[in-house]
């Protein structure tokens, strides 16, 4: 904008300027010469010259931060610098109002435009990214189900490596090494791993685990000495896990003869087992009653009896 101040000459003046305004003032003028010519009632006229410079554009420089892990919203952006254009400044993030803020904090991963407007209604704008934090992810695996005193050994995926591990509840949990870890549980419950990164990224998961009392116990209803599988020749307990051995296994016939003994041995293991005689003779064919002490991994003891049928 160009204004003229004009004295003398005969009323009315008027004013003829060199981008075809009218008036004592001329608007929308770039950078360059400007002229306007003068002239009075008479025909009298005079011409004034004038060179219009620009400001020097708006220039910024503005710092970046991501957030340091996925989804944390920690970014920041701020502007460190503004020159160029006509002071002073307004500054806006994306589509909110300008203002004197320059500093914007707790940003989520993702683009930005910083836009600065200065006096003469001048804009600058600045594209930002701000890059997203690691993704560090934690799993445990699917729940499950333990006997008594079984362990559950657990290899979780964590990536990345993480520099500290708690379980909650801490009890009956041991890390082996940062890839394997066993849970003892000693009742029904969940477990939760908190993992944390190097860069203080924590990540989360838990597995339940269902600890129950009830297992798996089988002892023959028959067997055959002469049988040509080797498991099916004698009578023996068998059983899965968490079972830590045969107290006793004691077998009798109907007149309350004990035709065999055996103390503290491993279940699933035919040779502990009875053969259908004793140390004198061979058992006849029959039914014949027994009577089974376990003892569990978990400090429980459990008395079975029943009867199995001896063929030959």
């Amino acid at each position: 904008m160009v204004q003229i101040e004009a004295t003398g000459g005969t009323p009315a003046l008027t004013f003829n300027w060199s981008n075809g305004d009218r008036g004592v003032r001329a608007d929308s003028l770039g950078a360059g010469p400007v002229s306007v010519t003068v002239t009075d009632a008479r025909g009298c006229l005079v011409t004034a010259d004038t060179l219009l410079t620009a400001p020097p554009p708006i220039v910024a420089s503005v710092e970046t931060t991501g957030e340091t892990c996925f989804g944390q919203n920690s970014g920041r952006i701020s502007v460190a610098s503004v020159s160029g254009g006509l002071p002073p400044y307004r500054f806006a993030l994306n589509a909110n109002p300008p203002g004197d803020q320059t500093e914007w904090a707790n940003l989520a991963h993702g683009p930005y435009f910083v836009h600065i407007t200065d006096a003469a209604a001048c804009r600058y704008t600045a594209g930002v990214v701000l890059p997203s934090g690691l993704q560090f992810t934690l799993d445990l695996g699917p729940d499950t189900t333990l006997f008594t005193g079984d362990t559950l050994r657990l290899f979780p995926n964590i990536d990345p490596p993480a520099d500290s591990l708690i379980w909650t509840p801490s009890p009956g949990a041991i890390k082996v090494t940062n890839d394997e870890m066993l849970l003892q549980p000693s009742f029904s419950g969940v477990y939760e791993l908190r993992a944390m990164s190097a860069d203080g990224c924590v990540a989360l998961d838990e597995i339940r685990i269902t600890v129950t009392r009830k297992r798996d116990i089988f002892l023959p209803n028959i067997f055959s000495p002469q049988a040509v599988n080797a498991e099916n020749q004698r009578f023996t307990v068998y059983g899965s896990g968490g079972i830590r051995d045969v107290a006793s296994l004691s077998v009798y016939d109907r007149f309350g003869r004990l035709w065999f003994e055996n103390r503290h041995f491993a279940v699933n293991d035919p040779s502990s087992g009875w053969n259908g005689a004793d140390a004198r003779d061979e058992a006849p064919p029959g039914v014949y009653l027994w009577r089974a002490v376990l003892h569990f991994t978990d400090g429980r003891e459990e008395l079975l009896m029943g009867d199995v049928t001896l063929v030959r």
